[in-house]
């Protein structure tokens, strides 16, 4: 299983495993020989790290998590509002602190990796991005572009469970799903106008013969959920993309367990409405 590899991998490496890892992983491995705690986030921070330390008659415990929610049952825990992550989420739409919502509790960076030992936190960066441009056509830039996404894809649809496929009206989401053809994609129509892509979505899929299922969700419905979605956020999130994906997950639950989806590309590519804004040209 993948988690026999990583703690081969670790046995042969120790903390310079980290290095030799690719895709979205978050793990936690007990050295009992070296009574240390070592573990490790992604590159891009994309599976959820949490922590905190707490004490009680001089005993200190280090308490971590995939969700916030999962500190909160630690009998020494004290649950208090992080004030200070305010104004950096009304700033930014989200905290760009490492602080969360929660007092004391943490993120692990992206990037990063830490070890615990004699009640002693230690993080330390493994990867960072750096930017080397080179001087190419825009031929031999979608060639790269193509390669590299067609590699991602061929990467990741390797799982013990069929994969499906999330598709919206994006380039990026479709690309996926035309590369991988799946045998089951899913969308999501979010009332009428703009935010109901399940059309396009499904133009698409029957295009390329793909099985599409789709629902549309309607106000009245997306408000009733709004508790259950807040609580699986476990802190407060500008994004409204949150509400339909919720019940797009939840649709695709019905039939499996992993699902692509394009994500990032709008950040990597200026596809955001407001990087045209905020330049001169359009």
């Amino acid at each position: 299983t993948d988690s026999e590899v990583l703690i081969h991998l670790y046995e042969d490496c120790k903390t310079e495993m980290v290095k030799k890892l690719r895709g979205m992983f978050a793990f936690v491995i007990w050295d009992k020989n070296e009574k240390t705690l070592f573990a490790a986030r992604d590159h891009f921070g994309i599976k959820p790290f949490y922590y905190t330390q707490v004490e009680k008659d001089g005993q200190k415990s280090l308490i971590f998590g995939s969700e916030i929610k999962s500190l909160l049952m630690h009998p020494n825990f004290k649950k208090e509002v992080n004030k200070h992550a305010l104004k950096p989420y009304l700033t930014f739409q989200y905290s760009v602190l490492d602080e969360t919502f929660f007092k004391n509790v943490f993120r692990i960076k992206e990037g990063h990796y830490f070890t615990y030992k004699d009640g002693v936190l230690d993080i330390k960066p493994y990867w960072d991005m750096k930017v080397d441009e080179k001087d190419m056509s825009l031929e031999e830039s979608i060639d790269l572009i193509d390669k590299t996404v067609l590699g991602s894809v061929d990467a990741h649809k390797f799982a013990d469970v069929e994969v499906g496929a999330f598709v919206s009206s994006g380039v990026d989401s479709s690309y996926v799903a035309s590369t991988l053809r799946p045998e089951h994609t899913y969308s999501i129509g979010f009332g009428q106008g703009t935010f109901n892509e399940s059309k396009q979505a499904k133009q698409l899929t029957d295009m390329i013969g793909l099985n599409n299922t789709s629902r549309e969700i309607h106000g009245d419905e997306a408000f009733k959920y709004f508790p259950q979605i807040q609580y699986y956020l476990d802190e407060p999130d500008s994004n409204p993309s949150c509400v339909p994906l919720f019940f797009l997950a939840e649709l695709a639950a019905r039939d499996v367990r992993v699902v692509m989806s394009g994500e990032g590309a709008d950040e990597l590519f200026a596809g955001y409405e407001s990087y045209g804004f905020s330049t001169n040209s359009r």
